[in-house]
């Protein structure tokens, strides 16, 4: 089987309830397709009577009953366990594309991841947190542009204090703003700000191509595709178990196609009462025959693994994030808080530099020339302070950016969940494998049904070869009974 078409294929095996006697029938394909396929064991093996009308009776035992279990057994039981065994190889088939796929789906998980950051900041400062040119260093640039002309815009406010017209001296203060401190202190915190920025760009890429791939890590044996590689152990456990069961069945067979034979060599009472006959020289030849099925210790959780493993993976990503993430947030918010203030103190100092104090009486022509010079001082002090208020509500923005990665953060990863589920096992495949061990399993049922009344049938007849031939059977239905609970592991619900 392969790719998506197959899986949908696969996705439509299912079961129907038919009528009062709850018959199971698999159907396999679809209906409007090719390949339907309604299949059902409803029969006695050694009767041919139906199995679920109730009242089931004993029969005499003879060369009929034998001969008839021996001929199903061929053309039913082995043949379904070919269709078994067919549904586990489907199953092995998805599992194994899966497998092929985990640095494909270990990429999307860390396109996700990064994406999930993006979103994260108000006003998509985020964006292209991944790249080191993104949205938040581009912020950061605008702020350094903004306080670069401020400076500039402020020494040019200097120039024009210092340089009052001769006709004003005496009048107006020659005291000029000094700005820098403010602007040398200022340019230290953008670039701890820029620093902080760098910190989230390596922070993001480590998280990424370091802890992405271990939310895939985990499982029994800490498989590095948890959930993929232990379904494949599994399964090894279950193609094992099923080659055995198939054997032990096809040696079953064989048992009775020896017994049938014995019938035909002497009459009924003597095939069934005498242990020194043919039938008794059939016992020695089967018995003590075992079939160890080997108990899988994967799949214990069954189809919950992969929510399973979503949940513990999310805990390992924000146990070994959160806090690498709030020592930079809190460093880089420390940055920005006390850039904020310093910028408020910025535009104070130029607020008070843009007054122009005038000292004793001016001439109408003096008065002139103030009136120009204050104008010019104004406006020097205007343009500095609108890129230095400017600056501030980008800071501003910065900080709330800031402050809503280290809210949102925790609750962002919870809703990567859907997310990780699918990487872990895409969707559609795991359904697809519900439907393969579902199908298998249900076909086990039918098989154990049926030897359950071969059990039956065989319990009272006190031969010696009949009581073997019972006590095979019983061992039958037990080995079906481990594999089918092997497979209910591999279903949902």
């Amino acid at each position: 089987m392969n790719g998506e078409n197959e899986r949908g294929k696969l996705a439509e095996l299912g079961q129907e309830d038919m009528g009062s006697d709850k018959r199971q029938v698999l159907i396999v394909g679809s209906q409007e397709e090719g390949g339907y396929e309604a299949s059902s064991l409803d029969t006695s093996l050694m009767t041919e009577k139906p199995l679920y009308s109730g009242g089931a009776q004993q029969i005499e035992l003879d060369y009929g009953s034998v001969a008839q279990l021996g001929n199903l057994l061929e053309r039913t039981v082995q043949e379904r366990l070919l269709l078994v065994r067919t549904h586990i190889n489907d199953a092995k088939d998805i599992t194994e594309q899966e497998s092929a796929r985990f640095l494909e789906r270990v990429n999307q998980l860390r396109e996700m991841y990064v994406t999930l950051v993006e979103q994260a900041g108000e006003g998509g400062l985020f964006q292209g947190i991944g790249q080191a040119s993104g949205r938040l260093t581009q912020a950061i640039s605008g702020v350094q542009q903004l306080i670069s002309d401020a400076e500039r815009c402020c020494r040019g406010l200097r120039e024009a204090q210092t340089n009052a017209p001769e006709e004003l001296a005496g009048s107006v203060s020659q005291q000029a703003v000094q700005m820098e401190d403010i602007f040398a202190e200022i340019r230290h915190l953008v670039s701890r700000l820029e620093e902080g920025a760098d910190q989230l760009f390596l922070f993001v890429n480590h998280v990424s191509m370091n802890y992405i791939e271990d939310v895939f890590r985990g499982g029994q044996d800490l498989f590095a595709d948890s959930v993929v590689e232990e379904f494949r152990a599994h399964l090894d456990y279950i193609v094992r178990n099923e080659q055995q069961v198939y054997q032990q069945i096809a040696d079953y067979k064989e048992q009775v196609v020896f017994l049938a034979q014995a019938f035909t060599e002497q009459d009924q009472t003597r095939a069934l009462a005498d242990q020194s006959s043919a039938s008794g020289a059939v016992n020695l030849a089967t018995q003590g025959t075992s079939y160890p099925l080997e108990d899988s210790p994967y799949m214990l959780s069954a189809m919950d693994i992969r929510e399973f493993h979503a949940t513990n993976g999310i805990e390992r990503l924000s146990t070994a994030t959160v806090p690498l993430l709030f020592n930079i947030l809190e460093e880089t918010v420390v940055a920005v808080k006390k850039l904020e203030l310093l910028g408020e103190e910025a535009v104070a100092a130029v607020q008070e530099a843009s007054h122009v104090p005038l000292y004793g009486t001016l001439s109408v022509s003096g008065e002139s020339l103030f009136a120009s010079y204050r104008a010019s001082i104004e406006e020097k002090a205007l343009e500095a302070m609108s890129l230095l208020r400017e600056a501030n509500t980008q800071v501003a923005g910065i900080r709330q950016g800031l402050y809503s990665l280290q809210w949102n953060y925790p609750s962002l990863l919870e809703e990567l969940r859907p997310q990780i589920e699918e990487v872990l096992f895409n969707g559609m495949a795991f359904q697809s494998v519900h439907a393969c061990h579902s199908a298998a399993s249900d076909l086990l049922n039918e098989m154990q049904i049926a030897f359950k009344d071969v059990v039956f049938q065989l319990a009272q007849n006190q031969a010696q070869s009949i009581e073997e031939l019972h006590n095979s059977s019983h061992m039958i239905v037990e080995n079906m009974e481990l594999l089918k609970s092997q497979m209910k592991r591999g279903t949902i619900g």
